[in-house]
């Protein structure tokens, strides 16, 4: 108890500058010891005791604080706990006292963002401290072999019965109030020696001993809270802590009107109002009425007349009233000039005074697509067309689709083939004969006599349907050079070109190319395979 003493003794001048943020307090709990009696490498409740403590901390602000640490007990171990020690039967008991200096930091502040007491803050330790003991320790000597004793000899010889520690650990705190903290904390201290049990050469003396300390505390938070303004509010609680002011502000000033301006300098103290103007209302044009009832509050007027001039077009309707203030109307519009339609265009701009219309068709209806013919007549709105169709475009073939769009507008088709009729089942059926039956000799571009038959009906169906295009393409299987593939498929496809073109067929509706062997339609691998891949296509769209 002395060593404690004098330890305080020496480490409260460090302490005494300050009571703002003081605390003192005592904890109990348990006491736990790890070392050469112990075979496990945690604690175990077979080897805990009481333990029991003081402390005063200094809090430097919401998260750092130190704090001097007393910390009493007892402990104790013994082989008989473990069975793989029991052979051995050392046993151990002694009292312990650590005194150490910690630094905490508290991971949360005391107070929320709102100003209310929080209900739990975590916090984390480590320091430096005195461990001082006195074990009591039973060797079993008469068990022991010759070395043993030898060893046990040296351990009584060396005992030390002090030494240094470092407690590191965590725990939370429970504010309760604004002065006292309940705090539940575990603390290990492992030490720079390895004589608290009394054992070292006859156990382990590679490895030190160490504490661990689980504690329930109470603190108690003395001395006077710093209040800078002296208008008897902590700056803790203080919303102006440089500035009087009073507890229903939270340390600032009184504010009557809640306008930001506090009522020592607020001209309107019971009216909310804005710093610029002194805490009054705010008035821009300086008329001396509020901008809040101010219906000009950019003009000055008169109050008579809400802030506004009495009448700046002179219509005979006062400003207030006046939908056009700046622009002579009458009474029956509420100021605005006359608009006999009441389509929002006034009569002297309106083109169609006595026909409701819009202000984009200068008061006429709306003719969105500049047809001529008003969109509530015009089937087509948004599309100029004429008056024979409703406003939509021409369509002379009855189909569906304008003749602007229509590839072929005298003749009727389908809107999905750009308006022309659709090749008939038969005629399709003969181009797809035609890729298997227009034929060439053997490595060469030249048709086959048998080829002409089917190309005459091809060149009758394009002649037929002359609002179609032909891309005629040639192909071939992989036999041979790639090279010479791709050049004897574009002469085949040229060849077949130019047999249409003497059937009457015009240039400009067809186009001719190879690609070889590169698009196959069946395996290379057999003969049939081949010999569909060698072949001529006819592709056929509108032009």
């Amino acid at each position: 108890m002395k060593n404690i003493i004098l330890f305080f003794g020496i480490l409260a001048p460090f302490f005494a500058y300050s009571q703002a943020s003081w605390e003192l307090g005592a904890n109990v709990g348990a006491a736990n010891y790890q070392g050469d009696i112990v075979e496990t490498k945690i604690f175990t409740l077979k080897e805990t005791n009481l333990g029991y403590g003081a402390f005063l901390r200094r809090n430097f602000n919401d998260h750092w604080g130190l704090r001097l640490n007393a910390q009493l007990g007892n402990i104790s171990g013994a082989d008989a706990n473990f069975d793989a020690r029991k052979a051995r039967g050392y046993s151990f008991e002694s009292p312990v006292t650590e005194l150490s200096l910690r630094l905490e930091f508290n991971m949360l502040k005391r107070e929320k963002a709102d100003g209310s007491r929080r209900k739990i803050i975590p916090y984390l330790l480590a320091g430096a401290g005195y461990t001082l003991y006195d074990p009591t320790t039973n060797y079993n000597e008469a068990a022991q072999s010759p070395g043993q004793l030898t060893n046990i000899v040296k351990d009584k010889t060396n005992l030390e019965k002090n030494v240094v520690s470092i407690p590191v650990g965590a725990g939370f705190k429970f504010p309760l109030s604004d002065k006292w903290t309940l705090s539940l904390e575990g603390t290990m201290n492992p030490t720079l020696g390895d004589y608290v049990d009394g054992v070292s050469a006859s156990g382990d003396e590679t490895n030190n001993d160490w504490l661990t300390f689980g504690t329930l505390g109470l603190a108690y938070r003395f001395g006077n809270a710093k209040d800078s303004d002296g208008d008897g509010i902590s700056d803790r609680k203080d919303k102006c802590p440089d500035v009087a002011g009073v507890a229903e502000n939270m340390g600032c000033p009184a504010d009557r009107d809640k306008d930001g301006v506090y009522d020592n300098v607020d001209k309107c103290p019971d009216v909310a109002g804005v710093a610029a103007n002194m805490g009054c209302p705010a008035d821009r044009d300086g008329d001396g009425v509020y901008d809040k009832d101010d219906k000009c509050p950019d003009v000055k007027g008169i109050a008579a007349n809400m802030g506004c001039p009495s009448d700046r077009d002179k219509d005979g309707v006062n400003d207030a009233d006046d939908k056009c203030p700046d622009l002579a109307g009458i009474a029956a519009n509420m100021g605005c000039p006359s608009d006999r339609d009441k389509d929002g265009v006034y009569d002297t701009d309106d083109k169609c005074p006595d026909v409701k219309g819009v202000a984009a068709n200068a008061g006429c209806p709306s003719d969105r697509d500049k047809d001529g013919i008003y969109d509530t007549d015009d089937k087509c709105p948004d599309l100029a067309g004429i008056t024979a169709n409703m406003g939509c475009p021409s369509d002379r073939d009855k189909d569906g689709v304008y003749d602007a769009s229509d590839r072929c507008p005298d003749v009727p088709g389908l809107t999905t083939n750009g308006g022309c009729p659709e090749l008939k089942a038969e005629d399709k059926k003969v181009l797809d004969l035609a890729v298997k039956n227009v034929n060439f000799e053997s490595g060469k571009a030249i048709l086959t006599a048998g080829s002409y038959k089917i190309l005459d009906q091809v060149a009758d169906i394009l002649n037929r349907y002359n609002y179609y295009s032909v891309a005629i393409e040639g192909h071939t299987d992989n036999q041979g050079d790639d090279a010479k593939n791709l050049t004897l498929s574009q002469n085949r496809a040229k060849a077949c070109y130019d047999y249409l073109v003497k059937k009457g067929v015009a240039t400009s509706r067809m186009s001719h190319n190879g690609y070889g062997e590169t698009k196959p339609v069946a395996t290379n691998d057999t003969a049939e395979g081949r010999r569909q891949n060698r072949r001529v296509e006819f592709n056929l769209s509108v032009k």
